[in-house]
């Protein structure tokens, strides 16, 4: 249910659940695909007319053979059907899954392979089956760390992405929606990010030169920390560098074309402020809001990266002409 707050925190009128939308049809009515997927058997269950809101319901309890001694089905036996899931959705998923969980009885909770703890089987809730509890119950937790765990796998971004292959890094490119490109170029281990400011091969990632035999087009699994950049520069100087001088004396400046009767300006100030900024939304910065991944039409080799950026990187945002708009690194990773 998407609840509404009580006095106390408690539900008097537990009438409203008739009448009150549920979580999954509000998913829904934003646009979201749904997809419900339940270990537990609901046949009755109110939750289970919850469920049933959604686009893609899955009973679990249908592939449980009649002749086993589980009340369900092991929470992996779900899996399978979840990446199937996410495999065809494209746009957004909203998904719930109602596990089998580490209730008592714990040992029926996961498969032999799991069993780390024994001895693990107790015939009840005694002082005499201690340890056997305590192995169970930790053994049940472990299985549902790893189903847990293989979920949130699924969550990665795995797509085919343009992958350049540097002497010391390794670079994607991204396509933003209606703009540009966002690059990002991970380091190799032992190599320092600010290195590859000056390597020769930066200018072949931003130029996309397809002519080089470094650019080739894997399934990448993507994983990128949120993160937000931001800067400040005072120009002065470089103003004045570029041969701009009359217009920063208070003496010689000369604004009256532009000011009419206005007298004595001058230009005392010139910052220039950029911010870019990575979440689950996209990229924000200047006018890019959106990152989209485009597919290739050239033959792809059948092989698989890994791209994880969890040490020091380099970032770069490019115009539709190319133009470098953003570029910077980030460094300390644990702390985006």
């Amino acid at each position: 249910m998407l609840r509404e707050t009580y006095p106390g925190g408690i539900l008097c009128d537990y009438g409203v659940i008739y009448d009150e939308k549920s979580i999954v049809t509000a998913f829904k009515e934003a646009g979201f695909h749904t997809v419900v997927i339940a270990n537990q058997n609901l046949s009755t269950s109110m939750i289970g007319s919850f469920y049933r809101e959604a686009d893609t319901f899955i009973d679990m309890s249908q592939f449980k053979p009649k002749s086993a001694y589980l009340t369900s089905l092991h929470d992996g036996e779900l899996l399978p059907y979840l990446q199937k899931e996410v495999d065809k959705t494209d746009g957004n998923l909203f998904f719930v899954i109602h596990t089998y969980g580490s209730h008592f009885n714990y040992h029926e909770r996961y498969p032999k392979d799991f069993a780390f703890y024994t001895p693990d089987k107790a015939e009840g809730i005694r002082a005499s089956y201690k340890k056997q509890l305590r192995n169970s119950y930790d053994n049940s937790i472990h299985y549902t760390d790893y189903v847990l765990g293989e979920i949130a796998d699924m969550m990665k971004k795995t797509e085919r992405m343009d992958v350049y292959q540097g002497e010391q890094f390794t670079a994607i490119g991204l396509s933003l929606q209606d703009s540009g490109s966002m690059y990002f170029l991970l380091p190799d281990e032992n190599t320092d990010v600010n290195e590859l400011v000056s390597d020769p091969d930066l200018m072949k990632v931003i130029r996309r030169d397809e002519s080089s035999d470094n650019w080739y087009s894997p399934m990448v699994n993507l994983s990128v920390p949120k993160f937000k950049v931001s800067e400040k520069t005072d120009l002065i100087e470089t103003v004045r560098a570029l041969g701009v001088t009359d217009a920063l004396d208070a003496d010689l400046a000369d604004f009256s074309p532009l000011t009419g009767d206005k007298e004595n300006l001058y230009l005392s100030k010139a910052d220039h402020a950029a911010m870019l900024e990575i979440d689950e939304n996209g990229v924000t910065g200047a006018a890019y809001t959106e990152l989209g991944v485009s597919e290739t039409a050239a033959e792809i080799p059948d092989d698989e990266i890994d791209f994880v950026l969890d040490r020091p990187f380099l970032f770069l945002v490019t115009g539709q002409d190319g133009s470098i708009l953003f570029s910077g690194v980030v460094r300390n990773i644990a702390e985006t």
